[in-house]
């Protein structure tokens, strides 16, 4: 199962890629002030410095011009390790949900995430010769390679451009085709795919507003155009997100995919504090609210539902009950995360974040041993 397409939160925006892929996966997108300021902001009383939203903003316009600085320069970083890797560059996901220093959620990795058995519009609908042609175009829309995702692209854009079938996967594959592209030749070149991948899933909506596809990559592809939006829209584009992902769960509620997006929205949003809340709300108007519990209730779903083990998703449930205090339960989904095999470069990131978890925690698995052997 690849990884993340979500980026981590940040304290003055809450807007996912993306590409979530998973994104990003991010698609709800976050700025946040990198750790330094964040600490600073946090040792003083934030509420009785009487400090204007005029100094806030530009406060944030400068944290943000660093922050993007050093996006750069991760960038760049990544490149020249693609340039060596055995790994298809594709695997690399634009920055994951477990790095602190990351600026927004994106969906980089949504088009590799497991397809789902369902029985929404798009899966009812069709029958015969046509069922095969997707088919035969939905295997290759997960190939990580470029070229296969170009073919795909030119095979649908052939295609009625007015059949919901063709559009949401069109929205996939300029979604897919973006991220790889915005690693290889730039953000320019990524921001018109994202675009386009907007324009088909907002055309696949019109078309079939009880498609959970169309719902699911309206709501990846939003989230990714994120990077490009001003702060507000980015924040707008956040309930957009939620809006549809909520959607298609009513008319797929067993997507696991889609209760991942969720269970990722919901942590990212639990994990501003009160400070992050008041000073965002000020700056730019209400920011949507969630918890651990609540998080960790849809992640949980998605373990239920999912027929592989996915390390990220297992990850993310460890992260919730650390962040519940519940270290020994956490401990139970570190090891279970572990057990999965990586496959690609992102979960062999993960596979370390998750060894680091471990160490770091390991002790309450010691105490409690120590609790056992009094008793």
């Amino acid at each position: 199962m690849n990884s993340g397409f979500l980026k981590t939160p940040t304290l003055l925006t809450v807007a996912v890629g993306a590409g979530v892929m998973i994104g990003a996966a991010g698609v709800f997108l976050y700025e946040h002030l990198i750790k330094e300021k964040r600490r600073l902001i946090l040792q003083r009383d934030v509420m009785n410095l009487g400090m204007s939203v005029t100094e806030l903003r530009r406060e944030v316009e400068e944290l943000r011009e660093a922050q993007m600085a050093r996006r750069r320069s991760r960038r760049a970083a990544r490149e020249e390790h693609n340039s060596t890797a055995s790994v298809s560059e594709s695997d690399v996901d634009m920055m994951s949900i477990v790095d602190d220093e990351d600026e927004f959620f994106d969906f980089s990795d949504a088009e590799d995430y497991p397809t789902v058995v369902s029985r929404d519009w798009h899966e009812t609908k069709r029958d015969g010769p046509e069922n095969k042609l997707y088919k035969h175009i939905d295997d290759r829309l997960s190939n990580p390679d470029l070229a296969v995702k170009l073919e795909v692209y030119d095979e649908l854009k052939k295609l009625n451009n007015n059949d919901p079938e063709v559009l949401w996967r069109l929205a996939k594959v300029c979604h897919g085709i973006g991220v790889i592209k915005g690693i290889t030749d730039g953000l320019d070149v990524k921001k018109t795919y994202i675009d386009e991948a907007v324009t088909h899933a907002s055309n696949c909506l019109d078309r079939a507003p009880r498609s959970s596809e169309a719902h699911k990559w309206y709501a990846i592809t939003v989230g990714s155009r994120g990077e490009f939006q001003p702060t507000k829209n980015k924040i707008k584009d956040g309930f957009v997100f939620k809006e549809h992902i909520e959607e298609a769960l009513k008319i797929s509620p067993n997507d696991p995919t889609l209760l991942h997006l969720l269970g990722r929205f919901r942590y990212e949003v639990a994990t501003l504090s009160w400070v992050e809340r008041k000073v965002a709300n000020a700056v730019f108007g209400e920011v949507p609210f969630s918890t651990f519990p609540e998080a960790l209730e849809a992640l949980l779903r998605v373990e239920e539902l999912n027929k592989e083990p996915w390390m990220e998703n297992r990850l993310m449930v460890a992260k919730c009950y650390i962040n519940m205090g519940d270290f020994k339960e956490a401990l139970v989904w570190l090891d279970r995360a572990r057990a999965v095999e990586p496959r690609s470069l992102e979960e062999v990131r993960l596979a370390n974040e998750i060894a680091e978890l471990v160490d770091k925690y390991d002790r309450y698995r010691t105490k409690e041993k120590q609790k056992s052997k009094k008793c």
